[in-house]
């Protein structure tokens, strides 16, 4: 089967540079752009069977988009939330690491121990997004289906898939509305048809990070 792999478009969050978990933010006018843009893209890649989503704002209305363009209505699955950052969320880089030193870095070094104050494990919520996308790509056999989901969701099983552990650390080559394409055989195992896809966004104007 193709799974074909979207990140939201730019957030609030995003451009305002946040920490950004389960709160619910909005999409900026550019990322309602890019997910225009994403929908044009995937347009292209061929007959889609189904569109799953996060219920966060942020990715339904890029799914919405997609949706719109392929004539489908996306599939809200909780599952695929991003993870709960609990007491950072909301919070920038600098304000996170002065109320809760060192907490970042545990993240991004892979603390597997690591648990949010007020939020998931790290490891569990490394297993919810591949237990969630495994269980969509073993409902639609020799099917195309398009996930719409977030950079900590999506490092997680990119990582578990292509790397064969549990990892943050793929989040950092991710684009907002970039797009992964992976062929999944029988046995499970992936191959990159394309990853991080970004050219159909070139020609916009960054108006903040991605």
């Amino acid at each position: 089967m193709r799974l074909i792999l979207v990140r939201h478009g730019q957030s609030e969050a995003n451009l305002a540079r946040k920490i950004q978990g389960q709160s619910d933010g909005d999409l900026t006018e550019q990322g309602h752009r890019e997910a225009e843009l994403t929908a044009l893209r995937i347009a292209d890649l061929g007959p889609i069977h189904a569109i799953y989503t996060s219920p966060q704002q942020r990715a339904l209305k890029t799914a919405a988009a997609i949706g719109a363009r392929l004539g489908g209505t996306p599939i809200v699955v909780d599952g695929l939330r991003e993870i709960n950052l609990g007491v950072i969320d909301g919070l920038n880089s600098e304000e996170s690491e002065a109320l809760y030193p060192g907490l970042l870095k545990r993240w991004a070094d892979d603390d597997l121990a690591l648990v949010f104050p007020d939020g998931e494990p790290l490891l569990s919520s490394y297993q919810r997004a591949v237990d969630v996308i495994h269980g969509i790509v073993n409902n639609h056999p020799d099917q195309s289906v398009v996930v719409v989901t977030h950079g900590g969701v999506l490092a997680a099983y990119l990582s578990y898939t292509l790397d064969g552990r549990f990892s943050i650390k793929r989040i950092y080559g991710l684009h907002n509305c970039g797009i992964t394409v992976l062929d999944i055989n029988g046995d499970g195992t992936a191959k990159v048809f394309s990853y991080d896809e970004h050219g159909h966004l070139a020609f916009l104007q960054k108006e903040g990070p991605s």
